[in-house]
């Protein structure tokens, strides 16, 4: 059974990756756009709702990482760690995917319950009053 992952994993090339990881940032690069180009009735909320709640910015870089690090050493990589190397990048993936589900929820009309999400995880009281 693990031989035969082997095999499959020496089989598939790093492209099949790298395309959909472009696929996501295609998609990501005008919904963000779309989002903050909007002017709206809460706009400062908004716009730390996206950042924080829904896009989850501080650790935006650390997903993107998950899904293009492990692609560098594909192709020098033998099975086993290629497994690891997939795994790897499977949970950026599941993490961008979480956040294209979310942006797309906001899009279709879910911002009260988002908005509502947020402000009862703020845990800082400046941030509230700031809001």
């Amino acid at each position: 059974m693990i031989n035969d992952i082997f095999i499959v994993l020496e089989q598939i090339e790093q492209d099949i990756f790298q395309t959909i990881n472009m696929a996501f940032l295609t998609i990501l690069i005008p919904i963000a756009i779309a989002i903050f180009g909007d002017k709206k009735e809460f706009e400062e909320l908004d716009k730390k709702l996206i950042l924080d709640h829904i896009v989850k910015s501080k650790f935006f870089l650390l997903y993107m990482s998950l899904v293009f690090i492990p692609l560098f050493f594909w192709n020098i990589s033998p099975p086993w760690l290629r497994l690891i190397e997939m795994i790897i990048w499977l949970v950026g993936f599941f993490f961008l995917s979480k956040i294209l589900i979310n942006l797309y929820r906001w899009m279709k009309g879910k911002k009260f319950s988002l908005r509502f999400d947020y402000l009862r995880n703020l845990n800082d009281l400046d941030d509230l009053e700031e809001v």
